[in-house]
């Protein structure tokens, strides 16, 4: 075609007309297949349709065997089967429930939370949620998600791991009489649960008349429709029970579950239910509840057991739930005797559970063969890697089924137990398989790239996959942390206790000096005798301060630093746990596992850094090859530039989108001879761009950049801006002020020295200053700002709190609190010179400049 400028505009104009209808296609298959886990804006069309025909062959019934024998294979007779069979679930047992709950509930909500709770919402909030929900799980015909959230601050491993221990105990029980175990499993839980037991729990715990309406016109004003092979069938209104997925429903329903606790609670209180002790003195356990999966203990005594049975009879009764019995269960402890469990057998039908059964996801009994105990980890993880429809994967779709989907669903079982090794490495031989010859059949593949060096961080040239052998062991060290003893080989990397008063941290024996490699200070050599000291016996007599007399005595020069390192504390504050590999010392599984996966940084060949270029991964992976030589001086050069263009994006993503055109434009002249056209380079890299950038949801352009520098700006009238800034040195920092009235006259500059070495401790106390002496010089409108956004954001409630400046930032809040008028303020360094230049030019020098 003559490469003519008319030309040009229309072959332009024509690919932009067939991306546009392409991109239509996409989003109609990926809304069919309902697959969420893939990334916005993979294409992937194969695999959309491969999975929207999977679920539809999975979800299409073509004929019904009834109780009498029967097939029917109308698609009406089939429709009006299941309506029929859904209504009677959902049709009232009409119980009879005490007004007054006999006594078992109390009230908690108060009247002001019961006024909150009844006030009609505004528009602003209406819109948010709806504007929060997933565009392809509205409510509809097809329903509501069924996973929901329960309760804030539970973890589910809590009672995982307290059923395993009673079963360890039951196991070494030496008792004659023994305990008994009673795993339950009620039918159709949600389905069978009462509207007016529902409202009569609510009522007894104090909720007022107008929030039990609004709570009945939710769960009653609701009709249900059958989706029989894409087609509605007629609908029909239930009489009870509570919708999956509905926010509410979990809520609703663990009030309701509270019942039947407080019921064996009762029990409890009167010695009719003795149930289990782990240990001497340890408290009994009588039940453990997680939703609707429950688990019952006591002494095999047929009168303990009939009260238990009573307790459960009578919940069944007032709230319309039934025990399935042939997924419920019994196990003993040794010393019972066989004639108690054929008595429990024969009474209430329950059968004696064995290897293989699960609570919350997690073998209950475990043997010696562990590999064999949590096989089904492994066969779930092959029967994801290994369907057909993930065959039709690209690189970039595998990679993300690998980090989203596959090494996700393991966690939970993880979280628990301790998977034998030779398990997790062969898990980690599916994902190896699946990531290189998906489409291959046995279990060798030939991998140009270690496994272990695909785990490593992307910024190292790994792919920031996980090892399950390391991230299992990093959610074990969640478990201890969560109790603080027992295995502590993880936990005690990280674990270490925050100065408050000081009275309860043990000076030789407790970790409390995050400073040093394991946190506990060494005694001097010379020391000849060791004191038994607490930590607050080091601080001076207004407990303000460290006795440095006492800390010279008993440490070398580098621990003393170190002790004067530890961040402010507040005399008033109890000492506590933190976790020093995060910034706001709470644990978190992804600082024990970095700190497991953690590596030097590697230098690159640029062949190796650019070997992904082959195999089609997209910038977002592509970007692993920035610790090569070559990539960075390409995409993140050594020169002054402007922060928002070098730290933007746009820039980042240009480079490497360049970078790989060069590279596939190379390997096409190289091995297929083909010549090189600038301008189909260019026209290659507008569609790349135009892609990604829509991806990124970023300006078309760096023209959108605004290249300005941010200067000082004058505070209003009768107000006094004070700058603030700190300078961080190998030994200690300095910290400078900066204030100015709204003329822009000077009022002060101070500067002064702090022990400190870490920045964002030395920014900390610069605003703290900053705001004593606005109240030592009697200001009373006041803006101070500085260029440590992390402060300020504590200060303003926008962010976490780092544990290193918890204690200065509460002295920030007491001391401004103290002000007419005051206003803390982020500003980019290029407003804040004058106390940067002071805090690194002229420290310890006090100005006097009045």
């Amino acid at each position: 075609m003559d490469p003519s400028q008319e030309n040009l505009s229309t072959e332009a104009a024509l690919q932009l007309e067939i991306n546009e209808w392409l991109e239509r296609e996409e989003v109609k298959w990926r809304q069919k297949s309902r697959e969420l886990w893939l990334k916005e804006g993979d294409r992937n069309s194969k695999f959309f349709h491969l999975s929207t025909l999977v679920r539809r062959r999975k979800n299409y019934i073509t004929e019904i065997q009834l109780v009498s024998g029967r097939w029917i294979h109308s698609r009406d007779d089939i429709a009006d089967y299941f309506t029929l069979k859904f209504s009677n679930v959902f049709h009232s047992s009409l119980p009879q429930i005490p007004s007054d709950m006999e006594g078992l509930l109390e009230s908690k909500v108060s009247d002001s939370e019961n006024a909150l709770l009844s006030r009609v919402p505004d528009a602003d909030k209406v819109k948010k949620v709806v504007w929060e929900m997933n565009s392809h799980k509205a409510p509809g015909p097809d329903g509501l998600p069924a996973q929901v959230a329960f309760v804030p601050d539970r973890w589910i491993a809590e009672n995982v791991v307290l059923a395993q221990e009673v079963v360890h105990t039951f196991h070494n029980m030496k008792r004659k009489k023994g305990s008994v175990g009673f795993k339950l499993d009620f039918k159709k839980a949600y389905d069978s649960l009462e509207w007016d037991f529902i409202l009569a729990v609510m009522r007894a715990v104090g909720f007022d008349q107008k929030v039990v309406d609004l709570i009945h016109q939710c769960i009653s004003t609701v009709q249900f429709t059958l989706l029989l092979n894409g087609t509605k069938s007629s609908s029909f209104t239930p009489a009870r029970g509570l919708r999956q997925g509905d926010p509410l429903s979990p809520y609703l329903f663990i009030m309701c579950a509270d019942v039947l606790a407080r019921l064996i609670n009762r029990e409890v209180a009167r010695g009719s239910i003795k149930g289990v002790k782990l240990g001497l003195g340890a408290a009994a356990i009588s039940k453990l509840f997680y939703a609707d999966d429950v688990l019952l203990f006591c002494g095999a005594k047929i009168s303990e057991v009939d009260v238990l049975m009573n307790c459960i009879d009578k919940y069944c009764l007032w709230s319309g739930q039934s025990i399935s019995i042939e997924k419920s269960g019994i196990f003993v402890s040794k010393g019972v005797h066989r004639n108690f469990i054929a008595h429990v057998k024969n009474q209430w039908g329950f059968r004696q559970l064995s290897q293989g059964v699960k609570y919350l996801g997690v073998p209950l009994f475990l043997s010696r063969n562990k590999s064999k105990d949590f096989a089904y980890v492994k066969e779930k993880l092959e029967a994801r890697a290994n369907g057909w429809k993930s065959k039709s994967l690209s690189w970039m779709g595998r990679a993300t089924l690998i980090k989203a989907v596959a090494q996700s669903s393991p966690l939970y079982t993880m979280s628990t137990c301790k998977l034998p090794k030779k398990l997790c490495n062969d898990m980690d031989g599916v994902l190896r398989k699946f990531w290189w010859s998906p489409k291959k059949s046995g279990n060798k593949c030939y991998s140009p790239m270690a496994w272990k060096e695909l785990c490593q961080p992307l910024s190292v040239g790994g792919l920031g996959f996980r090892s399950f052998e390391s991230f299992n062991e990093a959610m074990i060290a969640k478990l201890a942390w969560w109790v603080l003893s027992g295995a502590k080989v993880l936990v005690a990397r990280g674990a270490c206790k925050l100065v408050g008063s000081g009275d309860s941290i043990l000076v030789w024996s407790d970790p409390w000096v995050p400073g040093l490699s394991n946190f506990k200070p060494l005694p001097k050599a010379s020391l000849e005798e060791i004191p038994c000291l607490d930590v607050s016996q080091l601080m001076n007599h207004a407990k303000s301060d460290w006795n440095l007399g006492i800390l010279n005595s008993l440490f070398d020069k580098d621990t003393i630093q170190a002790i004067q390192n530890i961040p402010k504390w507040n005399i008033n504050q109890m000492d506590k746990w933190i976790w020093v590999k995060s910034s706001n010392g709470e644990f978190s599984v992804k600082s024990v596992f970095k700190e497991q996966e953690s590596c030097p940084p590697k230098s690159l060949f640029a062949a190796r850094a650019l070997w992904m270029g082959i195999i089609g991964i997209r910038t977002d992976y592509f970007q692993l090859a920035s610790a090569s030589d070559l990539v960075e001086v390409v995409v993140f050069p050594n020169v002054e530039v402007v922060d928002d263009l070098l730290n933007s994006d746009i820039f980042t993503l240009k480079g490497t989108l360049i970078l790989d055109l060069l590279w596939k434009t190379r390997n096409s002249k190289v091995y297929d001879e083909r010549p090189v056209e600038i301008g189909g380079i260019m026209n290659s890299f507008k569609s790349l761009w135009s892609d990604h950038s829509s991806i990124l949801k970023v300006p078309g352009s760096i023209s959108h950049i605004s290249l300005g520098a941010e200067g000082w700006t004058r505070p209003n009238c009768g107000v006094i801006k004070i700058n603030c800034d700190a300078a961080v040195g190998s030994l200690f920092s300095s910290i400078a002020v900066v204030a100015r009235d709204w003329r822009g006259k000077l009022v002060f500059t101070l500067s002064k020295k702090v022990n400190t070495i870490i920045p964002l401790q030395a920014e900390a106390e610069a605003i703290l200053w900053a705001g004593q002496l606005s109240v030592s010089h009697g200001f009373s409108n006041v803006i101070i700002e500085s260029d440590c956004k992390a402060c300020v954001d504590v200060v303003n409630a926008l962010g976490n709190c780092p544990w290193l400046i918890q204690s200065v930032m509460v002295a920030v809040v007491d001391v401004l609190s103290d002000l007419i008028f005051w206003k803390l303020c982020w500003v980019r360094r290029s407003a804040n010179r004058a106390p940067h230049v002071f805090a690194n030019g002229l420290s310890f020098i006090y100005l006097g400049v009045h």
